[in-house]
């Protein structure tokens, strides 16, 4: 049997168990989310009768896929036509509407998580949640290219991890100046640098 693991429980997690689904109906799929809930940036919380999401407000009709996924493929009960604007507001506490250019907005009455919710319901895939994943390991490989990639994706899933445990403060342009003269800082920006400029080779050589 293929064993598949999939890292967070977000909508994308949740579109993609539910492909697997059918594309490899056998396999084993197993969800490893670090929270409590599930949809990832989508935050639905209740207050007494009051539904709210803090975190996505809405799904757009700017891709079909999407409009068949909602209105015919997962079950439209509890699914709300957003008609007025979605207010939103900034860090300093402005209101404000959000865009008009969103031709059609939908929610549902029971909170944005829904859509992850009801993918997951559609698929075998077992969802362990309050489960963080800290290491990635790459086992069966003796190539020098193999241990690479497990030795960088260890260092970045490490210093995400780190960074998570030491909640971070927001960090301006002051801040920013400031930090960049940190020998650690500027390490950690060569590794990204490289990264980026690794990335940018192959996907030149691709499109050569």
């Amino acid at each position: 049997m293929t064993n598949i693991g999939i890292v967070g429980a977000g909508a994308a997690a949740a579109a993609a168990a539910f492909v697997l689904a059918d594309a490899a109906p056998d396999a084993d799929v197993t969800v490893l989310e670090k929270s409590g809930g599930l949809c990832g940036r989508a935050a639905t919380r209740r207050h007494e009768d009051l539904t709210y999401d803090y975190g996505a407000n809405y799904l757009k009709s700017d891709d079909d896929r999407v409009v068949e996924l909602v209105t015919e493929t997962l079950d439209d009960e509890g699914l709300a036509d957003i008609d007025e604007p979605v207010y939103t507001f900034d860090a300093d506490g402005a209101v404000s509407p959000g865009r008009d250019a969103d031709d059609r907005k939908w929610s549902y009455r029971g909170g944005l998580t829904q859509i992850a919710k009801r993918l997951f319901a559609r698929t075998d895939a077992t969802v362990h949640r309050r489960t963080r994943v800290e290491t990635v390991r790459q086992v069966g490989s003796d190539t020098a290219a193999g241990d690479d990639v497990r030795d960088g994706a260890t260092t970045l899933l490490e210093g995400v991890g780190a960074a998570e445990r030491s909640d971070p403060d927001r960090v301006g342009a002051l801040g920013l100046a400031r930090s960049v003269r940190d020998p650690e800082v500027q390490y950690g920006l060569g590794y990204v640098i490289a990264i980026s400029k690794a990335i940018g080779r192959s996907r030149a050589a691709d499109g050569d």
